[in-house]
């Protein structure tokens, strides 16, 4: 039995919760992704992802579902046996002040490009057990979320925005709870979630706690809320991308990587350390939050649509 296996079966009986400090998009714009990529599921692939979610389990047993198996790279990222998924959420592009080129870097151990194609490959593979298949689902899905998010696909020596402090902006109050920092790539983070009303900061939707995660894709609540209101002000039909329905990857990270590049830092932004390590502190402005929600609403709603297209393609290449 291939390792590969071994740790899918193994993560059928736990996986741990992670610090949230390491998220990509949090865990709940993974689940709006997923989501919104249910409602464009065929009947045949939401059977498949549906039965195949349910074999992954959480630390406390309970069945993963379509919506909350988006979560799980996460979930299990603070297990130090599975370190070498860490790699798999990101892509290093080096930054580039006009957003391009857009140059792949060499990943010792992959990146989310390698992963993201080993999983496509195995999950249709008839001799592949059901339990290696959900686990290829699950990095499906979530990486399919994370090249989404423009700070996961550019890296100027800061970690993707990890390295410097914001200010100018308060969490909302389940967010301070759960004691998020103030850096920048947890802010893109969540960006979805806030934007800016009057030139003042303003929360959307809170963050929900492990516990409220929904029980599935048709639970009435805030990620069906969500979904609904996130499609509904950022509708596939405006975004002007003529790109929308492509199910490269690589088109995706270019995209985001020139977001990144373009937007995730302030105009003359200098991302210099200084003799400690210390890189320099943002302050993030309405204007800034503004833009940044629209850039990161709108990514995760085309992040749902084309992880139906490429889950269509996997799992009903007939339809």
């Amino acid at each position: 039995m291939k390792l590969r296996t071994l740790i899918a079966f193994a993560l059928l009986a736990v996986s741990s919760w992670i610090a949230p400090s390491a998220f990509a998009w949090d865990h709940q714009g993974h689940m709006v992704s997923a989501q919104i990529a249910w409602g464009q599921m065929t009947p045949k692939t939401r059977k498949q992802v549906a039965m195949l979610s349910a074999l992954m389990r959480t630390h406390d047993g309970t069945p993963y579902n379509a919506v909350t198996l988006a979560c799980w790279m996460d979930d299990i990222r603070s297990d130090p046996a599975l370190s070498r998924f860490k790699k798999w959420h990101f892509v290093d592009a080096p930054y580039q002040p006009t957003g391009e080129p857009f140059v792949e870097p060499a990943a010792e151990g992959g990146d989310a490009l390698t992963a993201l194609a080993a999983a496509s490959k195995e999950i249709v593979e008839k001799n592949v057990p059901a339990a290696e298949r959900a686990q290829d689902l699950a990095e499906i899905m979530h990486i399919v979320g994370d090249l989404h998010q423009p700070l996961h696909c550019e890296n100027r020596g800061d970690l993707g925005g990890n390295k410097e402090a914001i200010t100018g902006i308060v969490y909302l109050p389940g967010d301070l709870q759960s004691g998020l920092p103030y850096h920048l790539h947890i802010l893109w983070d969540m960006l979805y979630r806030y934007t800016a009303v009057g030139g003042k900061p303003k929360g959307l939707f809170d963050n929900i706690p492990d516990a409220a995660r929904p029980d599935g894709p048709d639970e009435t609540g805030t990620i069906l809320a969500e979904a609904h209101q996130l499609e509904s002000t950022y509708p596939l039909s405006k975004m002007g991308n003529r790109d929308i329905d492509s199910t490269d990857p690589v088109v995706w990270c270019r995209e985001s990587f020139r977001y990144a590049c373009l937007n995730a830092y302030p105009s003359g932004y200098s991302a210099v350390p200084d003799a400690t390590g210390q890189f320099p502190s943002i302050t993030i402005t309405g204007d800034y939050l503004r833009t940044g929600h629209d850039i990161a609403a709108a990514r995760i709603v085309l992040a749902g649509h084309r992880m139906a297209m490429v889950l269509n393609a996997l799992l009903d290449p007939k339809q």
